[in-house]
């Protein structure tokens, strides 16, 4: 039989890691919709970026990483004037690129081979910030924000109850306590 001691350690300690992992998940969840809603509005806001004509001067795979966690990334290079003034950019999307597929890379310099026609989306009031491709938003990201709150919440929720009964239970006077 187990002592009480060790069983009230025991509690205490599955306790306190469902509350650090219920708020660890909310914290997680609250970071991650704070960087989805910068990506939604620089989305939104890309929407109404005009357009001009470019060339993809450079597109190559680079690797980063070491032999155990190497990601690969498609490094596009294009140029594009605006009002006269010559500029270049490397932002292919506001989608994140970096990869630990090397054939997803490939298939994104593939697209945007050197010496391809390209139509390039520009920031008006800073012409230097462009895309070559646009998005209406993280429609993924606010799910797993979603998710990751909803059961961040759960379970500090439930680790809240459980910290409860266990204050009730030792404050309740136990058989064989009595004198």
């Amino acid at each position: 039989m187990e002592d009480a001691p060790s069983r009230k350690t025991a509690e205490r300690v599955y306790i306190v890691s469902l509350l650090i992992l219920g708020l660890g998940l909310v914290v997680f969840g609250v970071l991650l919709e704070i960087k989805t809603v910068r990506i939604f509005n620089k989305a939104s806001e890309s929407l109404s970026w005009p357009t001009t004509k470019g060339e993809v001067i450079s597109s190559k795979v680079e690797t980063y990483g070491g032999w155990e966690k190497t990601s690969y990334k498609a490094r596009v290079v294009y140029m594009y004037y605006v009002k006269d003034t010559n500029y270049s950019a490397e932002s292919v999307s506001l989608k994140a690129i970096d990869n630990k597929d090397y054939f997803y890379a490939a298939q994104v310099v593939k697209q945007y081979s050197v010496g391809k026609s390209v139509t390039v989306y520009y920031k008006p009031e800073n012409p230097e910030v462009a895309l070559l491709e646009l998005i209406e938003g993280p429609y993924i990201s606010l799910v797993a924000v979603i998710f990751f709150i909803a059961v961040g919440l759960f379970i500090l929720i439930y680790g809240i109850l459980e910290y409860q009964s266990l204050i009730y239970h030792q404050s309740k006077p136990q058989m064989g306590d009595e004198e």
